[in-house]
Parts: C-alpha cells; structure tokens; sequence
C-alpha cells in the first residue's frame, strides 16, 4: 500500500511518499528470510533556468528515506542529491549520491519515456531564477515514487536491504 502528494511549480517540485508493507516474511533461498519494509520519502526538485544550463531542462534534487521492518530490528535511512535531465525529446538522465548511512554510492540511470500525446513542442521554459510560469502541460507527468518493493533479507550471517 502506498500514498503520495506532489506539488509542482515552473520553479520547484514537493513530492512526499509512504509506504506500508502487508506481506509476512517468507522463507527464500539458503535458508533466508525475506521481509517487506515500510518506510516513506520526500523529495525537492530546483528546475534551473533554461538560460543558465544551455537550453537544457536540468534539475537539481535532494531526497530524504528512510526504511523499517515492522516489529524487526532493521532500519535504514538516508539521502540522495543529485540532478536530473532530459537528454533529447524523450530520453531521460539521472546522476546522483546515494548516502544511507552504511554506504555512499554513486549512480547514474537512463530512462525512455514512451509518451502517447506528447505535447511538449510548444512549451516555453522560464529563463527567470523564480519566474513562475503554467505547468499545466505536465499534468500527466509520471508520479515519483519507489516502484521496487524495498525489502530486508536475513540469513544466518547477514542482514541487508535488498532491492
């Protein structure tokens, strides 16, 4: 189960998600065990201006996590910085750091989008630092949120969140 907000601006972005997990643990390979995890994440997105990043549509992003096992020991939290952009019509970019606390990663992720009634040739993206323009054209932008079912795995010498 899951529930999300998103406020959306031509200047920044909120989006906020939780997460409850109704799965029991299950017994997987080698004898672990594995346990959806509840948890929840906030993200805020910077829409640079056009002018300042040649053309581009570039964002600039911070996002807070954080992971439970419901009546377990295992927790995670963390923060991802990092930006984002669209390379060329529907081919999209994403490079960032992944701090959880045990770890810092570093990753970078492409992404096509198939769009059905793109709309998007007439667009005209602000040059102002804070110019507030109409979003309305992004009124059928993919939701951000985890699609993957975060998890913990347990095994004799080992705990680890699993993707």
């Amino acid at each position: 189960f899951g529930l999300g907000i998103e406020f959306l601006t031509s200047v920044f972005d909120l989006r906020s998600n939780y997460y409850e997990a109704f799965s029991d643990t299950k017994l997987v390979a080698n004898n672990d065990t594995e346990k959806a995890l509840d948890g929840m994440d906030v993200r805020l997105d910077y829409h640079l201006p056009s002018n300042m990043v040649g053309g581009y549509s570039i964002t600039a992003f911070i996002a807070y996590y954080e992971w439970n096992e419901s009546g377990g020991q295992f927790d995670v939290d963390g923060y991802k910085i990092g930006f984002t952009g669209k390379l060329y019509r529907n081919l999209y970019i994403e490079t960032g750091i992944d701090d959880d606390s045990d770890d810092q990663d570093f990753y970078l992720v492409f992404n096509y989008a198939f769009k059905f009634n793109d709309n998007e040739s007439n667009i005209v993206e602000s040059k102002e630092v804070f110019g507030f323009e109409s979003v309305r054209h992004r009124m059928f932008e993919k939701v951000l949120r985890e699609n993957r079912i975060i998890k913990v795995v347990k095994g004799a010498v080992k705990v680890k969140r699993g993707n």
